[in-house]
């Protein structure tokens, strides 16, 4: 555990007592809410408000006394905070008191009852916190029933995030059920405090352990620009306090069509909601970059998981002209710039605004406009926490105002998806809310129905033409129908990659305007099952009707990753046979069929052994630091699930955690089955000029060729470059700079413009 600072004040209440404090720094992100609410004194718009119904034997005495178990249990509840010579800290008080108020409506009629209810419940969400309060907590109990009301918690971004509420929310129905039961209740003790994790962040941000996503920011914010949603009304010199939110179910049969496009095209929701909101916006605003923003949880080490405070940063994602790119461009697009934001996401949304040279503006929110969130149930499934004796159930929440100009958000309730869009009333008419979300929701739809593959139409039309093979009609025309093509407008061969995981969107950016890349994928659509086992030249011959259907005519340069660079390779000496031109072929990562197979028993149980020797202590000191379970840890072992393990240890409960959080990865099973199927084939001499690029994962030595094999097959040029990555992180931006900057180079001067 991370000690207390060992300075602390005295501070003299009313009757003359004194009582200990402690005195922490404040974390980046309050700094930066404490100086917006500054800006705007009078403001309510970082306020966090939340309804819950309350169902349980209990009076009012004694939810008052689980709501101060809740201040005694958690310091942030009971924290003030001060500036002192410019720098803001947080003051943790002894025993502060709590703003907590009773209202009694079981007397009114209902139709009355109900109106007063919704009456407390908007002004108690649109009263603005005093910085110099003691705590930053206030709770409102409505009675409506016998054994039942409504709470209402209130809460300033200071002190709290959704995480933090869902946690509160468990301990408070356990301290309810120990007054309804007569027991005492029975939790965890808390080690970890966000004094803790502030004084942790501190150091965090001091260290050189960041400099990687500070480089990354510098690069990703050069030319920013800001993006706004054009105004109805003349921005004021300080922001509204009033805001409108236009809210509505997304249909059934769309969410249903969504999820399982997530499935098939292996993105989120949150992906696809990113890219639905980019093109509507974009569309509006003429056809420009959108700006996003988002928040990113920074509890990425367990021990933070439950500590009750504001661990989270704002990021941004930046989405160029996404109407220029296809659906399937753009949903890679945006899995790639959430996944690198989340990556990179403990740098301040401050040091965010410097680099992209964005000053401070009391008139306009930080950095970005329009923000975008995605929040799965809070509290419990179906939004409901329960006890024998008093269950929770969290309601849809009053408006606060309006914290961005426009904020879009999809929250999963009991009755399906609800998208919402909620903006600055002093900007845009309720009538643009409504049109916004309507925009919103027609994108939302059109990439459930699949709109957006005209590009990949012309690759439908050529299959007539395949010969027959053992692969069925329908599954070549479902791998064609997801092919991508990137920057087809540029001059030189295209790149035709064999994908199977890869997002390739950095790697295309890096060839442009050389060439353009063709991501082919590989995956049998319908999900994971046997497939009958074939030779892998035939599998290669498949996999050649792919391409020529994408390119009908070479020359060709054709790239794959692990065991599909070694089918490039078939496919390549094939196209030779048919006298066609393999300007070259890129290997990742791949090592040559038979190379560990043709090795004596002896050298294959020292090869196994060294390679064990290098994983198992890493992945067992991140099992010890509680970076992954220990299902985490035996999960990524084929052995443990041949063995039943997984299965046997959660069904008797020696092992804890969601199973399907350690199944194969939904595509491995492909490679998989590729590999088992090349094991049999050894390629012969090779004619052509090898590229190869190896991550820092392959191991050195004499039972680990540094040229992964190949050097006693191919026989024209072949070089290898070393990347500074891992094995599934090859292409992303740092390997892809490396990747796609070398094959320019050795290609330079091939500019042969591809067939129509």
């Amino acid at each position: 555990m991370i000690q207390h600072d060992s300075s602390y004040l005295d501070a003299q209440d009313a009757d003359g007592t004194l009582e200990a404090v402690s005195r922490f720094p404040a974390t980046a992100c309050q700094v930066r809410y404490w100086r917006t609410q500054s800006d705007l004194p009078r403001s309510s718009m970082l306020n966090v408000s939340y309804r819950l119904a309350v169902r349980g034997s209990f009076d009012p005495q004694g939810l008052e006394r689980s709501l101060r178990r809740l201040m005694q249990r958690h310091e942030i509840l009971r924290t003030a905070f001060r500036l002192e010579n410019g720098t803001l800290f947080q003051i943790v008080a002894e025993d502060p008191p709590m703003a907590f108020t009773a209202h009694d409506l079981r007397p009114l009629e209902p139709a009355t009852r109900a109106a007063e209810g919704e009456r407390i419940g908007r002004e108690e969400a649109r009263k603005p916190f005093d910085l110099s309060a003691s705590s930053f907590m206030r709770a409102v109990w409505l009675r409506t029933a016998p054994a039942g009301g409504e709470l209402l918690l209130t809460f300033h971004l200071l002190v709290l995030d959704g995480w933090s509420f869902a946690i509160l929310v468990r301990e408070l129905i356990g301290f309810l059920e120990a007054e309804a039961g007569g027991a005492a209740a029975t939790l965890e003790p808390v080690d970890l405090h966000h004094g803790d994790y502030a004084m942790w962040k501190q150091a965090l941000l001091a260290s050189d352990a960041i400099a990687p996503s500070r480089d990354f920011w510098q690069k990703e914010l050069v030319g920013y620009q800001r993006f706004e949603v054009t105004p109805d009304h003349v921005r004021s010199v300080t922001r509204a306090r009033d805001s409108h939110i236009a809210s509505r179910l997304l249909p059934a049969p769309t969410t249903e069509k969504l999820l399982a496009r997530s499935r098939t095209d292996g993105v989120t929701l949150f992906t696809q909601a990113c890219a639905a909101l980019s093109l509507a916006l974009s569309a509006r605003e003429g056809g420009r970059e959108v700006i996003l923003g988002t928040q990113v949880s920074t509890r990425d080490q367990k021990e933070l998981e439950s500590i009750i405070g504001p661990l989270s940063n704002s990021v941004v994602l930046r989405i160029p002209a996404p109407g220029h790119l296809s659906q399937r461009q753009l949903l890679d697009l945006c899995a790639e710039k959430t996944s690198q934001a989340i990556t990179h996401g403990q740098v301040p949304l401050d040091e965010l605004a410097n680099m992209a040279g964005v000053s401070h503006d009391p008139a306009r929110p930080p950095l970005y406009a329009v923000n975008i969130t995605l929040q799965q149930s809070f509290v419990g499934m179906g939004d409901e926490v329960a006890a024998p004796h008093v269950s929770a159930e969290l309601l849809r929440s009053y408006e606060v105002g309006a914290l961005y100009d426009l904020s879009f958000f999809m929250v999963a309730r009991p009755e399906g998806w609800r998208i919402s869009c909620d903006g600055d009333t002093g900007l845009y008419s309720v009538a643009t809310l409504e049109q916004l979300l309507t925009a919103w929701e027609a994108a939302l739809g059109g990439i459930a129905e699949g709109d957006g593959q005209a590009a990949k139409a012309p690759y439908l039309s050529r299959i007539p033409a395949l010969e027959p093979s053992p692969a069925t009609r329908a599954e070549l025309e479902a791998k064609l129908d997801r092919v991508i093509t990137y920057h087809p407008e540029s001059p030189g061969t295209p790149v035709i990659f064999l994908n199977n995981t890869a997002v390739l969107y950095d790697l295309s950016e890096r060839l442009h305007p050389q060439r353009p890349l063709i991501d082919v994928p590989m995956v049998p659509a319908g999900g994971p099952r046997t497939l009958p086992d074939r030779a892998f030249e035939d599998i290669a011959t498949d996999t050649l009707r792919l391409v020529r259907a994408v390119r009908p005519a070479g020359p060709y340069i054709l790239m794959g990753h692990c065991v599909l660079g070694s089918l490039c390779i078939e496919i390549a000496k094939q196209l030779q046979a048919q006298g066609e031109t393999v300007e070259l072929v890129v290997l990742n990562d791949s090592w040559v069929p038979g190379y560990r197979e043709d090795m004596t028993w002896l050298d294959r149980l020292l090869r196994r052994l060294q390679v064990q020797a290098y994983y198992l202590p890493k992945d067992f000191a991140r099992w010890r630091r509680k970076e992954i379970s220990l299902l985490q840890y035996l999960g990524q072992y084929r052995i443990s699930h041949a063995l039943g393990l997984i299965s046997a240890g959660l069904r008797l409960g020696l092992l804890r955690g969601d199973p399907t959080e350690y199944a194969v990865p939904e595509n491995r099973w492909y490679t998989d089955y590729l590999l088992r199927q090349q094991s049999r084939y050894r390629p012969v001499t090779y004619p052509g000029d090898v590229q190869i690029f190896r991550s820092q994962e392959p191991r050195k030595g004499r039972l680990f060729a540094y040229d992964f094999g190949w050097g006693a097959v191919a026989s024209g040029r072949l070089d290898v470059h070393e990347i500074p990555t891992m094995h599934d992180t090859m292409f992303r931006p740092e390997g892809a700079a490396v990747i796609g900057d070398a094959i320019n180079r050795r290609l330079a001067g091939s500019l042969i413009r591809p067939t129509d």
